[in-house]
């Protein structure tokens, strides 16, 4: 079953593939150099649908922080994000691919924020339950006189 933390991991090897040379931070920054990303988890959501199968929602936020000497860092910033709402449409992640979706993003403060969601089916393995040990039976008639009609015909 995939983490968090493999899923994050599969968007910044996906950042580093698609921007290479471009530092990305996975934790807090210290001295940033610019243009950098900042990769950081927003929140997971488990919700049970029905039996062992779940939904779960991992909600992400990447930052992109322009360079400093651009001249025109917001544009920089608008086509860095419409090359990431490409890039994150398909997460690889082991033998399969999962999907971005909910993307959006914004400037504050002169830092881009690029918002998406990975929606996934989880379903737990089925917990095998002790077998029962032997057991031992006992009945008895309550009425010891026969209800069969066809004994009392033949007897």
């Amino acid at each position: 079953m995939e983490t968090v933390i493999d899923i994050r991991d599969s968007v910044v090897g996906l950042l580093a593939e698609s921007f290479p040379g471009t530092v990305i931070y996975t934790e807090t920054m210290g001295q940033e150099t610019t243009p950098c990303f900042q990769m950081t988890d927003c929140s997971v959501t488990y919700n049970r649908i029905m039996g062992r199968r779940y939904a779960r929602v991992y909600a992400f936020d990447i930052r992109y922080f322009p360079s400093g000497s651009s001249p025109e860092p917001i544009q920089d910033a608008s086509q860095i994000a419409e090359r990431l709402a490409e890039v994150m449409e398909y997460i690889p992640l082991g033998r399969g691919k999962l999907r971005g979706s909910g993307m959006r993003h914004e400037m504050v403060e002169g830092v881009m924020h690029f918002y998406f969601e990975i929606r996934m089916h989880v379903f737990k393995k089925q917990q095998s339950a002790p077998k029962m040990a032997a057991m031992d039976m006992e009945g008895r008639i309550k009425n010891e006189q026969s209800t069969n009609e066809w004994e009392d015909s033949i007897g």
